[in-house]
């Protein structure tokens, strides 16, 4: 996989940045968001248990959840649109 910029992660996952989390690259060079960082952004919020539940049984890696899913169940916590995975799950 190509090593992306930062700005370009920013412009495929707005939600994640919005939010002041960020993007990682795991060893095996799969992107990914580190729960270390996700988890008290979405309990300060009041998100958390509206995450979880709309995030459902999605896979991920061990270093966390896959960018695509987080910002498809950020975008619909916060705009109540449904995208990406979303669309399949309810």
């Amino acid at each position: 996989m190509k090593k992306k910029k930062k700005s370009e992660l920013q412009k495929e996952y707005p939600r994640i940045y919005e939010i002041g989390a960020r993007v990682s690259i795991a060893k095996c060079g799969t992107l990914y968001v580190d729960m270390k960082i996700l988890h008290p952004i979405l309990k300060k919020k009041g998100w958390l248990v509206k995450f979880n539940d709309f995030f459902g049984v999605q896979t991920c890696l061990m270093e966390g959840p896959y960018p695509w899913d987080v910002d498809n169940v950020l975008e619909r916590i916060m705009s109540g649109r449904k995208v990406g995975t979303q669309l399949i799950w309810d």
